[in-house]
């Protein structure tokens, strides 16, 4: 049997969000962060598990899936 693989998500509003949901869908474990409540929220009803970081997601995880906005959300999440 195939363990299901965990992967990460930093960022989850509308178009990471469908991301990490399908991945769910498909049995895959999902670790996730974003700075928003709301988003957090509508994730942890799919089944994900929200940590408060994105190091905390990379430690977790061996593929991280990053969806942010900005060029300053990307520098906040990587550096």
């Amino acid at each position: 049997m195939t363990t299901a693989p965990t992967i990460g998500f930093v960022g989850v509003g509308n178009m990471g969000f469908a991301m990490a949901r399908r991945a769910l869908q498909e049995g895959a474990t999902v670790v996730a962060h974003d700075p928003m409540p709301a988003a957090r929220a509508r994730l942890v009803d799919e089944g994900a598990s929200i940590v408060d970081t994105a190091a905390a997601v990379a430690a977790r995880c061996a593929v991280v899936s990053v969806v942010v906005n900005t060029d300053q959300q990307v520098r906040d999440c990587m550096l």
